[in-house]
């Protein structure tokens, strides 16, 4: 007897991930940021750790999500493009800032995701403060021009 089985892959797409999800995932990100958003130059090594990280995190955000099981390459994308979207609304707010003379700022919506993705990314996102930056009047500005 010969049984004839085949399978089909689905072309539906995975429901979209909900707000406890998305908490779920970022904490468990937030976990693992060290080796996640590690910029060393030795890629090879460095990729397989983080791949080995994305299993991990795969493997515990679906026992404690009991809901839609979600693939390691599904959750690394997840959090690329929250990276990029808050990314970006951090930018855009920081550019109107800059770009009106230090005036009042644009009121951007802050959301708990955008929050836990700036703990994560910390100055990466917001950028270092620098003591040239700007034209205002120092000492050393004081003494050149008179």
């Amino acid at each position: 007897m010969v049984f004839n089985i085949s399978f089909q892959m689905s072309n539906t797409r995975a429901p979209n991930f909900t707000k406890s999800e998305e908490n779920l995932h970022l904490s468990l990100v937030s976990k693992y940021r060290n080796i996640l958003e590690c910029k060393l130059s030795n890629t090879d090594a460095n990729q397989k750790k983080k791949n080995q990280c994305w299993k991990k995190i795969e493997v515990e955000f679906n026992s404690l999500s009991g809901q839609t099981f979600r693939d390691h390459k599904v959750l690394n994308k997840k959090y690329d493009n929250i990276k990029k979207r808050t990314t970006k609304k951090f930018a855009d707010e920081k550019a109107y800032v800059g770009g009106t003379g230090r005036g009042s700022q644009q009121s951007i919506e802050t959301t708990n995701v955008d929050v836990a993705v700036k703990e994560i990314l910390g100055a990466r996102l917001m950028g270092h403060s620098s003591e040239f930056d700007g034209d205002s009047e120092t000492t050393c500005n004081k003494y050149f021009y008179e």
